[in-house]
């Protein structure tokens, strides 16, 4: 068959990109080229394709392709490491699978979401061929919480026991026990995203939403301000914080540094 002429198709299917890059078509070799270093995660999606397509070495064709054009090696997506793991042991270099999930131990979390049902089984053989694995545990229970969340859990639970100072899979363990409607569990969830604050590894969010749990709980005002205020610069990088604190100081009849602290700020 005849592939359509090029501007049929859509910029972001990075699958029919790489198929006519791959048949000597330069505008989509370009194409391609920055669809996979300004949406990284289509090279997740093609790689993806090829896997189910049975044609393992065009996958890492393209996943080596992502890591090469990533600007920054610490933050590639963990999942792009992976699926490379899947992909090598799927040709037999277990060699090389262990380096690559040994590299996507070593890079960023902070923007890693797996939102593919091909990410189960890669992440499922990280998790059985390296018990020490935190990084896979952690992002399989983000992939499943909202289907099974139990399951999610208890993926997180394990990660949190490799790494306890693990500060985003706290938070999450604090937010799925916050939801399961008892007051243990809520105090549970409370001494969770307390542990996440701890660790010295917490984002802004961590903090507004602790203040949110303090309020479900009715802890007394006095210690979610000397909460707030112990973290102030990290508050005040939220609007959504900010305001929680400029109450707090409030009610507790601060009311010209609640002023003060609202006229100096632009939402």
């Amino acid at each position: 068959a005849t592939m359509a002429p090029f501007p049929a198709t859509d910029p972001l299917d990075v699958t029919a990109l790489a198929e006519r890059a791959h048949g000597g078509d330069k505008t989509a070799a370009r194409l391609l080229e920055e669809a996979l270093r300004e949406h990284p995660h289509t090279a997740l999606e093609t790689a993806a394709d090829y896997i189910n397509a049975g044609l393992p070495g065009d996958a890492m064709t393209i996943l080596d392709r992502a890591v090469t054009l990533a600007p920054d090696p610490k933050r590639i997506d963990p999942l792009v490491h992976y699926y490379r793991a899947h992909v090598a042991e799927a040709q037999g270099d277990a060699g090389k699978a262990k380096d690559f999930r040994r590299a996507a131990q070593a890079v960023s979390l902070d923007y890693a979401f797996p939102f593919q049902a091909e990410a189960i089984p890669v992440l499922e053989r990280a998790m059985a061929v390296d018990a020490r694995d935190a990084s896979a545990p952690y992002l399989l229970g983000n992939l499943l919480f909202d289907d099974q969340p139990d399951r999610a859990v208890a993926l997180w639970e394990k990660a949190v026991h490799l790494r306890p100072d693990f500060a985003m899979a706290l938070r999450n363990l604090a937010l799925a026990h916050s939801h399961r409607g008892t007051k243990e569990a809520f105090e549970h969830a409370i001494a969770l995203l307390e542990r996440a604050v701890a660790t010295g590894h917490s984002t802004p969010v961590h903090f507004f939403e602790l203040d949110q749990l303090y309020e479900g709980a009715g802890t007394p005002v006095e210690k979610r301000l000397a909460m707030m205020e112990s973290h102030r610069d990290a508050v005040l990088a939220r609007d959504d914080a900010t305001v929680s604190y400029a109450g707090l100081l409030t009610f507790t009849g601060k009311n010209d540094e609640a002023i003060e602290l609202l006229r100096q700020r632009t939402f």
